[in-house]
């Protein structure tokens, strides 16, 4: 009887641990009570917005990361409010480039075999790292779009952000070309839309010769000749949602609503596209007065 006893309980400790190794999940924590969890950690996340303005908010997202606890750090500080969040919203007060950080643990694994006397211990916890750059601005707009990074690619992705904003050469003097902070519709186009010192790209003769165009951060657009337009594609989109022009991919004045007095859906105004970087970010097709559309802004 106490032999029947004695393998019988054998037999139940070892179904425990099979049902122990089939539950064992690499997307779920590991319980206290698994001494067979393999699961890593593993920080990957994305970002609603890689640049901002002020005021606007990046909502950070790293919810297919492989944790038990998870931190969020910008620019080496704690973000103490999104601890153990898998969404982390932040709102930036001054422009800059800023660096975040979020670092996943997956806690040790439990030590049952040892409760049962088995003579094993439980396994070490880990942990993962995974970074980005964003950017706030105070006067450019720009277009949606995410961006991720894990351990095996943040330093790539760093990379490409650098890259991206490109340093403008010193042989060329540099003017700003930007997006007009509101939209209106086509009868209310002019260059009251933009700030001193800036006028709307509605017409011919804005765009200056042997220049450099770029945003407020450095980030080079365009180089333009002594044609005094150009040449496409653009380095860089300006980013942002469509703008009116009334011009034509050669820089002529077209269709512009009867010269910007028109909020008539049944005229059209050539608009500009400024997400993309070929001549559609000049011309991208004509669209009915009625429309409310931003217009570029471009330093003079």
């Amino acid at each position: 009887m106490v032999k029947n006893h004695f393998f019988g309980l054998i037999f139940l400790i070892i179904l425990i641990l099979f049902v122990l190794m089939a539950c064992s999940s690499d997307g779920e924590p590991c319980s206290e009570l698994d001494p067979f969890c393999t699961r890593e950690a593993k920080a990957t996340f994305s970002v609603n917005d890689k640049i901002v303005l002020i005021g606007d908010s990046f909502v950070f997202d790293a919810s297919e990361s492989i944790y038990d606890s998870i931190q969020w750090k910008i620019n080496g500080n704690e973000i103490y409010s999104c601890k153990n969040e898998e969404f982390c919203q932040q709102t930036i007060s001054d422009a800059g480039t800023y660096k975040v950080e979020v670092k996943v643990t997956v806690e040790a694994v439990g030590q049952v075999l040892s409760i049962l006397s088995v003579g094993a211990t439980g396994g070490e916890s880990t942990s993962d790292k995974a970074t980005l750059e964003v950017i706030v601005t105070d006067n450019v707009l720009v277009a949606e779009g995410t961006g991720s990074s894990s351990s095996d690619s943040s330093s790539s992705s760093s990379g490409s952000s650098s890259s991206s904003s490109g340093s403008s050469s010193e042989s060329l003097p540099n003017k700003i070309i930007t997006v007009s902070a509101s939209k209106v519709k086509g009868d209310s186009v002019s260059d009251a839309l933009c700030d001193a010192g800036y006028s709307a790209l509605i017409t011919t003769g804005v765009i200056s010769s042997n220049t450099q165009y770029i945003l407020s951060d450095g980030t080079l657009v365009a180089e333009v000749g002594s044609s005094g337009w150009f040449d496409f594609p653009f380095t860089n989109a300006v980013g942002g949602a469509k703008v009116w022009t009334g011009l034509n991919s050669s820089g002529n004045v077209s269709s512009n609503c009867n010269s910007w007095s028109s909020n008539s859906k049944n005229d059209s105004g050539i608009e500009g596209d400024p997400g993309q970087t070929s001549s559609s970010a000049i011309d991208s097709g004509s669209a009915g007065c009625n429309g409310r559309k931003y217009v570029y802004c471009v330093e003079q």
